[in-house]
């Protein structure tokens, strides 16, 4: 049995830059799934969130953050590897 990996095809929908973080929202035409990327040049703190289908992804991608909070994700990388 062989087993083929396709890289994922995701097409940037929106992206902005502040202060040195990156904010990405993206789409999969495959699956037709919405994520949010978020990156921290200074920190190098980055975390990846799925975007439920109740959701505005536009609100996620404006508020990554306060998403992050209220899913439990820690985005602190410092604090994950102390872990």
């Amino acid at each position: 049995m062989t087993r083929t990996v396709t890289e994922r095809t995701r097409e940037v929908l929106a992206s902005r830059r502040s202060a040195g973080i990156l904010v990405l929202l993206l789409w999969e035409a495959d699956t037709n799934l919405a994520a949010v990327v978020v990156h921290d040049d200074l920190t190098g703190d980055e975390f990846e969130l799925l975007v439920d289908a109740d959701l505005n992804p536009m609100n996620v991608y404006e508020h990554p953050y306060a998403h992050a909070a209220w899913r439990g994700i820690d985005y602190r990388t410092e604090l994950r590897q102390s872990a």
